[in-house]
């Protein structure tokens, strides 16, 4: 899920485009992807993995770019600069990821 908003930088140098991604594996429903139970523990050892990962922040990014233009209301917010903050944590057997994102022209901060 996807959800953001717009908001004007002061000084006009812009916008800023906020969203939150949040992704739920459930590892009963993947369990054939799985050489590993799908349990708690194995939900555990998948949220540690994917903390930190180098290839999260990317990839949760790239599920915001394809819609900057329009929660931005600007096509050339396709080119913005993205930070994210992902969180991971485990629920028994879901692991649980929540990403706060903020997009913004270059040259704009941030963060």
């Amino acid at each position: 899920m996807v959800e953001g908003g717009t908001e004007l930088v002061p000084g006009g140098d812009g916008s800023r485009v906020f969203a939150t991604v949040m992704v739920t594996a459930d590892l009963g429903r993947l369990a054939d992807r799985f050489r590993d139970r799908p349990d708690a523990a194995t939900a555990a050892r998948v949220a540690e993995l994917l903390e930190g990962h180098p290839d999260l922040a990317p990839k949760l990014a790239g599920r915001v770019r394809s819609r900057l233009p329009e929660l931005a209301g600007d096509p050339a917010a396709l080119q913005w600069e993205i930070v994210v903050d992902a969180q991971v944590r485990v629920d028994g057997t879901e692991v649980l990821i929540d990403a706060d994102i903020v997009a913004a022209p270059t040259g704009v901060e941030v963060g």
